[in-house]
């Protein structure tokens, strides 16, 4: 369990897509479980989608994202063609 919220999120995903493109890191996973997220990291998080299509499974699951952020995560899905599995419930 991590309390890192939005903010923290934000900032976490911000970084992971830096190093996607500035020096072709290649994320395949990443797991947010039970981090106290809202709809601002599950936005950050589908940004993240757009910038690293190497990513195969992101779990944002047992969090607190409502409407807004599983629309953007919705939404970011056409750009992330290796995502394989999406844990949002």
């Amino acid at each position: 369990f991590n309390a890192f919220g939005d903010e923290g999120a934000r900032h976490l995903c911000e970084a992971l897509a830096q190093a996607a493109s500035d020096v072709g890191q290649q994320l395949s996973l990443l797991g947010l479980r039970r981090c106290r997220l809202g709809d601002g990291a599950a936005e950050a998080v589908a940004e993240l989608l757009r910038k690293s299509p190497s990513l195969v499974e992101v779990g944002v699951d047992e969090n607190e994202i409502g409407d807004a952020g599983a629309a953007a995560l919705a939404a970011a899905l056409p750009e992330a063609p290796a995502l394989r599995q999406l844990y949002v419930a």
